[in-house]
Order: structure tokens, then C-alpha cells, then sequence
């Protein structure tokens, strides 16, 4: 095998690998921002009911924040109602690429 054309094989590899590292990175991002959406969906709600263990002063909106920032996302949005919380975070890809934004609700149901 000539070197051209094994130069050629290894470029044609890095091509055809290039888009599957990036959706297995957007695929990464997308789990990692649902388990921070519903750990601080969980965390808020469980403080509007007084569930919150270690008697924290936290409102239920800075608890969702220090739960999804430990949890490497940002807090877009939170609502809180009667035993009820909702949230929406944004968690971005290793690379910076790619940011994933999910939605979560924690209460009874509907």
C-alpha cells in the first residue's frame, strides 16, 4: 500500500468519525441535562413541601440551582406551586458545540 493511499484511508476515518463523535457527544448531553432537570425538579419540589433534608434556609428556586449546577447544567427557568416545581435547564457538550435544553416537572400527578 502506497503512502497517498494510506494517508487517504486515515483522512477518510477521522471524515466518517468526526459526526458520530458529535452525536454521540449531543446524545451525552441530552441524559446528563434530564438528570439534572428532574434531580432539581425533585429537590425543588421536596422543599416546597418541607421535605429537604439537613434543615437548609434554601428557597426551592436556589435549591434547583445548586442541584443542577452540581450537576454541571445551568438553571434557565423555575415556577414553584402548591407541592409542585418546574424547571428547565441547559447543559452544553464537552466540545461546546452543542447545548440540550430540558424540561422537568415534580409534584402529583396531573
Amino acid at each position: 500500500m502506497s503512502v497517498p493511499v494510506a494517508a487517504a484511508i486515515a483522512a477518510g476515518s477521522v471524515v466518517l468519525a468526526l459526526p458520530i463523535l458529535a452525536a454521540s457527544q449531543l446524545l451525552v448531553a441530552g441524559v446528563q441535562a434530564s438528570n439534572a432537570a428532574d434531580a432539581a425538579a425533585l429537590a425543588a419540589a421536596d422543599a416546597v413541601v418541607g421535605l429537604v433534608y439537613g434543615g437548609t434556609s434554601e428557597e426551592p428556586c436556589e435549591l434547583a440551582h445548586r442541584i443542577a449546577a452540581e450537576n454541571r447544567a445551568e438553571l434557565g427557568e423555575c415556577a414553584v406551586g402548591p407541592g409542585v416545581a418546574e424547571v428547565r435547564v441547559t447543559v452544553r457538550s464537552r466540545v461546546g458545540l452543542f447545548a440540550v435544553e430540558r424540561h422537568a416537572r415534580a409534584g402529583p400527578p396531573e
